[in-house]
Order: C-alpha cells, then sequence, then structure tokens
C-alpha cells in the first residue's frame, strides 16, 4: 500500500473561515520560510496520485510521499547560515 501525505494545499478548507466568524486558515499560514515557499497546488497531489496509481510506479510498495514543500522540514536557514 502506498500513502499521499499532503501538507496545505491551496482549497477552500483553507481559504474560506470554517465557521461564521471565524478566520480562514491561510491566515496563519505563511509558507515563505520554508524550502518550497508557496501553498501546495491541487494538481500537486493529483500528479502524485497519478503517478502512485499508474504502471510506471508498479515496483513502488510501502511508498509514503510526502507533499509539503519542506513543511516537517521546518524552517530553512538564510544562504550562508549554518
Amino acid at each position: 500500500m502506498n500513502a499521499i501525505h499532503p501538507g496545505v494545499v491551496s482549497t477552500n478548507l483553507i481559504h474560506e473561515p470554517a465557521a461564521p466568524g471565524e478566520r480562514p486558515i491561510s491566515d496563519f499560514y505563511d509558507p515563505g520560510p520554508f524550502a518550497i515557499p508557496r501553498l501546495g497546488e491541487p494538481a500537486d497531489v493529483s500528479a502524485a496520485l497519478l503517478y502512485l496509481t499508474s504502471p510506471d510506479a508498479s515496483f513502488a510498495t510501502g511508498t509514503e510521499l510526502v507533499l509539503d514543500g519542506g513543511l516537517l522540514l521546518g524552517p530553512a536557514l538564510p544562504i550562508g547560515v549554518a
């Protein structure tokens, strides 16, 4: 079995409040400091799904594909900082 683990993906769930009077999740998330400084797109997840369900992935088993733009890695350090 293979699995896709998406991070923050630009969908209505992120951009619209969960309830009247609440702020959307996108108000609390800034992808700027991460390795890929943007929200994920539904097409990012779709492409991974199409790959894992295609004959090209016929030898992939037990794969956990993390699509989070580096969120789990944490904020990127500026160039020259170690």
